[in-house]
């Protein structure tokens, strides 16, 4: 039931600074360094009822030191360096009664997650769709992506936890959202450096994934600040549940909801995703709606994994790539 840690190396570049010093006296020392970031489907329910990173260090000694100069130099060329590299995918698991296998996952953890200890993180959980496993928002794109927006230094760097639904009914008969909300998310808080709020925490899925979405993040809201529907499908045991769900947001704890389909979507898929949408605006919720080109596919969702990222992630700041908290 433990997790079994994987090593990765990471190779650190110390600059070599070299001091220049006039034999006229005392003279203003300039070091500069400037380093370039890094490059389901199922019955309607509906129809049935950084900028670049540069440092400049100005130093002026009546007796030059080069040890001085280096020290802050070497400070940040192992965070230089591990930015440049990529985050790491892991895939774990672990053994619970509520469900017939152990509960199976993977997980990114960003750029520079083993050097920043003193560092925690906020997390987004995505649930893949029906006939698929924990291994689709990967292979649509997730790590790549992140990994390009952090080192640009336009998304702060967040976890991402992908677990696997093995079970595929409906929540009556499926206890993965009860395993995701009693044991994946306390589990992920203790075992990696999260920040465990539900401000630092989103959920959201595609097509039958986001039917989880909902029905996770629309019932605890107080453990979601986010909820994201993609493409998405509702159970039937939960047509009337949703409108009580949102109807009930205690105060100060709406989440932020993202919806969007493409236009060449299956029409009974289309129509359940557009009842959500009308629901949330009839009880006056704050969302956004969002109609793209494409179909239910994987092509349609790599298409927009990057605009997915950027709406999760918008509310956790934006920082220089070589940031060290």
């Amino acid at each position: 039931m433990g997790i079994i840690p994987k090593v990765r190396s990471n190779l650190i570049l110390v600059p070599l600074v070299v001091f220049f010093i006039q034999s006229c006296g005392p003279t203003p020392l300039t070091v500069g360094k400037t380093e370039p970031a890094g490059s389901e489907t199922q019955a309607s329910p509906i129809a049935a009822s950084i900028p670049s990173a540069q440092e400049t260090v100005q130093i002026t000694l009546s007796t030059p030191e080069p040890t001085l100069a280096a020290a802050t130099l070497a400070k940040s060329a192992p965070l230089a360096a591990c930015m440049k590299a990529k985050g790491r995918v892991d895939i774990e698991d672990f053994t619970t009664d509520l469900l017939p296998q152990p509960l199976q996952y993977h997980i990114y953890l960003p750029p520079c997650y083993d050097e920043e200890t003193d560092r925690s993180y906020p997390v987004l959980y995505l649930i893949h769709g029906k006939n698929d496993t924990d291994s689709q928002w990967v292979n649509l794109g997730v790590p790549d992506t992140l990994d390009r927006l952090v080192a640009k230094g336009e998304l702060t760097p967040f976890i991402v936890v992908m677990p696997r639904d093995r079970v595929g009914y409906e929540p009556a008969a499926d206890n993965f959202g009860l395993a995701v909300v009693q044991l994946l998310v306390p589990w992920v808080d203790e075992h990696y450096r999260t920040l465990p709020d539900r401000r630092y925490r989103a959920i959201g899925g595609l097509s039958r994934g986001g039917a989880w979405a909902v029905h996770i993040g629309f019932s605890h809201p107080e453990l979601f600040g986010a909820v994201g529907l993609h493409s998405s499908v509702v159970f039937n045991t939960d047509v009337t549940l949703i409108g009580e769900w949102v109807n009930n947001f205690p105060e100060g704890m709406t989440p932020r909801i993202y919806i969007d389909i493409g236009d060449k979507d299956r029409p009974d898929i289309t129509q359940e995703t557009t009842w959500v949408e009308k629901l949330l605006t009839k009880h006056g919720i704050t969302h956004e709606w969002h109609m793209g080109e494409g179909g239910h596919d994987a092509d349609y969702w790599r298409a927009h994994v990057e605009e997915y990222l950027r709406w999760y992630g918008q509310d956790w700041g934006s920082e220089p790539a070589l940031s060290n908290r």
